[in-house]
């Protein structure tokens, strides 16, 4: 496996070692695009560091999202918003309502092909100007979570990840983590989850809260801060992992994958209407 120098994020341990066994990875990215081990940390294209917020428990488990459209085969419609939510770490039902839902999802690691011993749902949404991801992981114990230095190994903690295929090209990805703190790693991945650029930084914003029934996760990544191909009518390649440190699972929505990386086994975001961004620019704290 190839990578960019730092090989210190979660993202290059997983992919180093699902080479290194029986299965063997895939490919690699066309431009500037990557996923997986979400993560990283600062804010919009002119802030630069990243919102976190630990916070008060929630008194219920967050409702579903009125009129959610269910996933099928790997398949989210995207859903517009005129009014983005705040990103603070709390899931609210209302700021969410309509989202697209990503549920039931696949273990990679202990059980491979497994469903999850615990149940995550991704939330998306998308506006002119950002992606919106959300994440509620209902878990019996509270989210393990220590890390606190930028582009750390997420995965050594409770995480929630997002890998974004933008080209399509089913080979590469930029991939956004946070755990329970707020946390945020970032990075690419090419060479279909084979090459790991961990050096790649960009400005979005997370935050997260624990809650009574385990902890949530908001995300907003700025068009300005990735490269996507433009136009009506778009598909996105996308897939949305966690891992659990007590019982070291790592589990996708899309799968079983044979890489944590694969994006040629991600699943899609079809539907997107995105203007070509605005001059780029970003500032990292």
């Amino acid at each position: 496996m190839s990578r960019s120098r730092g090989a210190s994020t979660a993202l290059c341990v997983l992919v180093a070692t699902a080479v290194a066994g029986p299965t063997t990875a895939a490919a690699s990215p066309t431009t500037a695009v990557a996923s997986l081990t979400t993560a990283a940390a600062s804010s919009t294209a002119a802030v630069a560091h990243a919102t976190t917020a630990i916070a008060r428990p929630a008194t219920a488990p967050v409702a579903a999202p009125r009129a959610a459209q269910q996933d099928t085969t790997f398949s989210l419609s995207a859903v517009r918003t005129e009014s983005p939510p705040a990103i603070d770490g709390i899931v609210d039902d209302e700021e969410w309502s309509g989202a697209a839902r990503a549920t039931d999802f696949i273990q990679y690691e202990p059980r491979r092909g497994s469903p999850s011993e615990h149940r995550t749902e991704a939330l998306v949404l998308y506006d002119a100007e950002h992606l919106y991801v959300a994440f509620v992981a209902w878990d019996p114990e509270a989210p393990a979570a220590q890390l606190t230095r930028r582009d750390a190994e997420l995965t050594n903690d409770d995480a929630a990840i997002l890998l974004l295929d933008t080209h399509h090209d089913r080979q590469s990805a930029y991939y956004f983590m946070t755990n329970a703190l707020g946390t945020q790693t970032d990075g690419r991945v090419a060479n279909d989850g084979r090459t790991v650029d961990d050096t790649w930084d960009a400005a979005w914003q997370s935050a997260a809260q624990r809650t009574d029934f385990g902890w949530t996760v908001e995300m907003a990544i700025p068009f300005t801060s990735i490269t996507y191909a433009s136009g009506d009518d778009r598909t996105w390649g996308v897939n949305f992992g966690r891992s659990r440190r007590r019982t070291l699972e790592l589990s996708f929505w899309s799968g079983p994958l044979e890489n944590p990386g694969r994006m040629s086994q991600a699943g899609e975001l079809t539907g997107l209407q995105v203007a070509p961004p605005p001059r780029r620019h970003q500032v990292i704290v």
